[in-house]
Formats: C-alpha cells, structure tokens, sequence
C-alpha cells in the first residue's frame, strides 16, 4: 500500500521507507531483550538484594533489642548473694526443703518481671536445683543440661550465647548463661536465663515479609513461617549432624534440606524450590554480633515480573518512538493541506466573531429598549400612585381654607398633619422613582441596619396606629454592613407597607422585624406578618415588576425593592405558609462589627 501513496514535492525518498525501517528496527530489539534476558534477570535481582538489606535493618533491630533486653540480667543474678550462698552451702542436696524452696520462687518473681521464659540455676555437675517453673509440669527441677554447650561455655568461665528447642519443655527458645562464682573466685555453677522469640516470629509473620533466621551451618530456627524452621539451607557434614543428635539443639527430628536452585544462587542470596511457594531467593544479611544471618525471603516469579514490566516498558518506548516518527512523517506529508484548512478556518472565526459582535450590539441594544419600557410603565403607575395623595391634598387644602373662615382651629391643625404625611408620602414615592430610574447611586459604605428600620416605621407610624398593628421589634446588637443607606431605607419602606397592606381589616393584627446572625457569616433581617399569607405559586411572581394583586397603580414596591437589594449584593427572599403569614428576609454577604470609621 506504500507504493500507492503520492508523496509531495520536496519530501524526502527516504521516507517511503520509514516503515519499512522501523519494522526493522522493532524485530531487532525484542532480539536483543531476548538475548539478554538473564542479564536483566540478574541486575534486578542484584538491585533487589540492596532493597532487602535495608528492609531487614528494621527486623535486626527487633532482634536486637528483644535479646540485649535480657543480655545482662544472667550476670547481674550471677552476682546475687543469694544464689551464690545458696550454691556455696551445697544446698541443692534438699531442693525441695522448705527453707530452700524461697530461691525458685525468687526465680520465679524475677521472670515474671524480666519477661523472660525461663530462669534456672544449675551446680557444677549440670543438675538443675533451682528453677522459675518449679511448680509447673514441665519443671527444670531434677533435670541435668550439661549435655548444652550453654553450660560447658560458662563452666569454662565465659558467658553462654545459645539457641535450642528445651529438652525438657520442647519449647524453642534462646538460652544465655553465666557462670556463678564464690568469694574465691571458684564456679559454683550455673545461671541460665531463657528467652521466648516466638512473639518475635509473629510480628515478622504480621509484617507481611517472609524472613528467617539462619545458624553459622545454615540452619533456619527462627522463621515468620514455621513450615521452614529446622530446615537446612546447605548440606552438613555427618560430624556435625552427629554433634546436633548429642545436643538435642532442635529436637530429635532429623534437619532436613531445602531443595536448591543452582540457576540463581549468588554469593549476597540464595534460591530454592520451596514446593507449593514455588522458587523463592532469600537474601541474606549478616546479624552484627551474633553468628547468624537474616533473610528476606521473596519469590523469584515477583523479580520475573518486574524484568518483564521492564522489557514492556522498552517495547512501549519503541513503539510510542516508532509513532512519533511515522507521526512527524505523516504531518509533514499533510503540511500544505493543514495550512489551507487553517486559512479557511480563520476566515470563518473572522466571519464567526462579526456576526458574534453584531448579535451582542442587538441584544444590548433590545435589552436597553426593554429597561426603557419597564422604566415608563413603572414611572405610569407610581404617577398614579402620586396623584392620589395630590388629590388629598387639594382637598384637604380647601377644607382648612373654609373651616378658617369659621374659626374651627383644631380641626385645621388635624388637616395640617395629615398634609404632612402626605407629603412624607409624596417625597418617599419621587424618592423611589428617582432610585429606581435612570442610573443609580450603587456605591455602597458601612451602614446601621438600625437606623433605616427606625427611619421606616418613623414614616409609617400612622398608617400602623390607623390599623392598630402590633409591631414587635428584635433586633439585638447593632449590626453593620456594606450597603446603600437610601436604598435600604426604601426597601424597608416598601416591606414594611406591603405587611400593612396584607393585614387590613385583620383585628390582631401584628408584625414583627427581627435581625439575626447566620451560620455562614451573613445578617438577616427578617420583616413578617401574620396575614393570609401567600401560595408558591404566587411566591415565584411576587418579584416580577409588573406582577401585583392589587389595584392598577399600586404594588409595585416589591419589585423595586428586589431590583435595589440586588443592585446592593444583597438577597431578598420570600417564604409563606397560608394562612400562616408571610416573611420576607433582606440576607447581606459583608458583614462588619463595626464602621470602618470606628475600626480605624
């Protein structure tokens, strides 16, 4: 199919046979993973005997610990006067005498708090006189160890270092001596302390990794799995299995051999076939110290496994290289085309972005002849809101002129203070107007929620004590926010009118204005009343601007009060529940304790 493809002037022949090349190239380096398969095998497996060594740091330290916790306490009880006196006066004639039988309890209260195994204390001749376990089955008490090298080490005059399962017990454990000397300097026998390391093995066993523990002949005695202890990881000599069938060190079983896998072995691990786990390497770190080695043991198809993530990896590496190629080739071959198709496009994008500009000045400018059209049928119907009170006051202005002429003075007056309310009526409607209209004063400063609730049941005042309306007030501490004063006071104006409006002729008439702090950092001022209330349906209309249950010219407050709240960033909200009342909610984001003027 190669032959078929036209390729354009100024590209190179050579690239006709890129694939061609590349096929080449690819057979060639899964040969080369092939042949050096086993050197792979052999570098991972070497990179992984460096990882082992560091993780088995943390199991030696364990080792370490739970050993030299106890290291000190046989020559520290060597010392005791009461165990040297009670071997120097031979008192182990009569172990179980009463006035003797205090030295195996004093063993026993020490092993208790050493947390040891065992304790006892043995004569020159290996019996054992003394002993923790006095009381228990498997007693010491009666029995001779001078078979144990522990004994003939310390009978020698050096401390015993040595780790066996217990003839007498069958329980496993580490076993350290020391010689008890008299006054002269003679032995009197020997102290031997036991440790447990089968806790030891557990928390190995917990830890997820698979370690043992290796003797200086190979042999396996501690293990995080004890299918494999008292196996060899060597062959041994008869001398030595003969001497191991003296002592008894791991019981009257015969040592078995782990079956090896001279493929693998290397001078810092080992490999065996450990049957149903299958091929295993156990690199080995040597214990400071102590004539034993640790390894971590790991299965050899985990190291199969990353050599073989690795050649995938080289294999991935070819492959994305080989498409980068055959890419770049492909590119270049389609270079002239892509530059026509890009010149096309960016015509279009040109066109595309003066049509986009077009729609948006056709849409300002609709939205602008919308707000215009609003703005005329809002200022229709609060002119005709003005004229009635205009009308009032024509009227009220011909009544005093005649009740003048008669001398009737106080009615006069009374006509002068509705005058006056009326013309506060009249100013808080141009007011409202003039905000609403044109472009407005949006800029905002700290101001009281206080003041403008006082400034509004200030104006309001007559038409509360005309309806007899119970106002009940909660506002707690001053609170102040970020807002327009003339904006809140005309919204409070128009809130609190619309509660007035709602509980016409209702004879417990009561409204109450509450100011609260919310959870979130916010100040609500609440306004509510308990007239009819209002349905849902009504609820999501009552902000329209030409939505109104009322008479034409009247009700347009609520929609101006949401417009101006909005301009201020604050959130006028709604809730009713009929015939339960309504509660309208003025919620602001920036709060303040105090104005800025008092902070400073």
């Amino acid at each position: 199919m190669t032959a078929n493809i036209s390729y354009p002037s100024g590209i190179s022949p050579g690239y006709r046979y890129l694939p061609s090349i590349l096929l080449g190239c690819f057979v060639l380096l899964v040969l080369l993973l092939a042949a050096t398969d086993r050197w792979m095998m052999s570098l991972e497996i070497s990179q992984t005997a460096e990882r082992s060594v560091q993780r088995l740091g943390a199991y030696r330290t364990s080792l370490d610990t739970t050993i030299n916790r106890h290291h000190y306490l046989p020559r520290i009880l060597a010392s005791d006067p009461r165990i040297v006196s009670a071997l120097a006066n031979d008192a182990g004639d009569n172990p179980g005498a009463e006035e003797l039988m205090f030295l195996s309890v004093l063993l026993q209260s020490i092993n208790l708090e050493a947390q040891s195994d065992q304790i006892f204390l043995m004569d020159t001749t290996g019996m054992t006189h003394w002993s923790s376990n006095y009381d228990s089955v498997h007693s010491f008490v009666g029995s001779n160890y001078s078979f144990r090298p522990y004994f003939t080490t310390a009978m020698a005059g050096q401390p015993g270092f040595y780790f066996a399962v217990g003839a007498t017990s069958g329980e496993p454990g580490l076993f350290l001596s020391s010689p008890v000397y008299s006054d002269l300097g003679d032995i009197l026998g020997v102290i031997v302390v036991k440790i447990d390391l089968r806790p030891l093995e557990q928390s190995w066993l917990a830890s997820g990794d698979s370690v043992w523990v290796t003797d200086q002949e190979g042999i396996i005695f501690l293990s995080s799995s004890p299918r494999w202890q008292y196996h060899a990881t060597r062959p041994l000599d008869d001398l030595y299995l003969d001497q191991l069938a003296q002592t008894r060190q791991y019981g009257t079983a015969p040592v078995m051999e782990l079956t090896r896998l001279d493929e693998w072995q290397g001078t810092q691990w080992q490999a065996f076939d450990l049957q149903d786990e299958g091929e295993q390497l156990a690199f080995a770190s040597t214990i400071r110290d102590y004539p034993w080695q640790m390894h971590l043991r790991m299965p050899l198809s985990e190291i199969r496994y990353q050599v073989r993530l690795k050649q995938g990896l080289l294999l991935l590496f070819g492959v994305m290289f080989a498409g980068a190629l055959l890419y770049y080739r492909e590119r270049h071959r389609r270079h002239e085309a892509q530059r026509a198709l890009q010149q096309a496009n960016e015509v279009l994008e040109q066109r595309v972005e003066e049509r986009t500009r077009d729609l948006k000045e056709a849409q300002a400018a609709l939205a602008q002849n919308q707000k215009l059209a609003a703005l005329g049928r809002m200022s229709s119907a609060i002119a005709h809101e003005i004229n009635q009170p205009i009308t009032a006051l024509r009227n009220y202005t011909a009544s005093s002129r005649v009740l003048l002429e008669r001398n009737s003075t106080d009615i006069v007056r009374q006509n002068l203070e509705k005058m006056d309310g009326l013309t506060e009526r009249l100013s808080a409607l141009s007011r409202q107007l003039r905000i609403f209209s044109g472009k407005r004063n949006t800029g905002s400063a700290p101001a009281s929620l206080h003041a403008p609730v006082h400034y509004a049941l200030d104006v309001l005042q007559p038409r509360l004590d005309a309806a007899g309306i119970d106002c009940r007030i909660d506002l707690g501490e001053e609170r102040w926010v970020l807002a327009n004063a003339m904006m809140l006071e005309q919204i409070l104006v128009n809130l609190l009118s619309n509660a007035i409006d709602a509980l016409a002729d209702r004879d417990d008439a009561r409204i109450f204005i509450r100011l609260t702090q919310q959870e979130d950092a916010r100040v609500s001022l609440q306004i509510g009343d308990n007239g009819p209330g209002m349905d849902k349906e009504l609820q999501t209309k009552v902000f329209e601007p030409f939505f109104t249950t009322k008479s034409v010219g009247e009700g347009m407050g609520l929609a101006i009060s949401y417009s101006l709240a909005h301009d201020m960033g604050a959130e006028l909200t709604v809730s009713s529940e009929p015939p339960n009342g309504t509660c309208f909610s003025l919620t602001f984001n920036a709060v303040m304790a105090q104005p800025f003027e008092a902070s400073a």
